[in-house]
């Protein structure tokens, strides 16, 4: 029997989905060896930082929704991409956000291999772009996402 937490796992398998992120592997960028788990102004205050980087935030889930023995979770995160600020941020933040795109690209009629037992599927929220200013020195941009998780007694 498994006992570990569905909504930890959940989290962790995003993070670790997150780190295959390279050039090697078809994608744009080498993100996949600078992702972090907290939050960005931490992140960046915390540690020398090397762009680009992504950090993946705890955000607002949807709301739950009860069922016959269980019930169906929908935890937040947000994925922060962040570049450095130059003069084509632009190009590069767009670089970051398709390989985050793809590299959670949900499947459709199948399971995704990556998730863990208990966490169905994943949705995506709006995303949004910022640019370097308010105290930060990069460009960055927002994807929230969203982990369908269900809760069986």
């Amino acid at each position: 029997m498994n006992n570990q937490n569905p909504l930890t796992a959940g989290r962790e398998a995003l993070l670790a989905r997150l780190s295959t992120i390279s050039v090697a592997d078809g994608y744009l960028t080498n993100v996949g060896a600078n992702v972090h788990s907290g939050w960005l102004n931490e992140v960046i205050k915390a540690q020398t930082v090397a762009y680009p980087l992504l950090v993946v935030q705890p955000g607002r889930g949807q709301p739950p929704a009860a069922g016959p023995g269980a019930i169906k979770l929908q935890p937040g995160f947000r994925i922060v991409g962040a570049v450095e600020a130059g003069t084509s941020y632009e190009s590069a933040l767009e670089d970051l956000q398709l390989d985050v795109m793809r590299c959670l690209l949900p499947g459709h009629k199948n399971f995704l291999k990556w998730l863990p037992l208990g966490v169905t599927g994943i949705q995506f929220g709006t995303p949004d772009a910022f640019p370097p200013g308010d105290g930060l020195s990069c460009a960055t941009f927002l994807l929230p996402v969203y982990l369908t998780t269900l809760i069986q007694q």
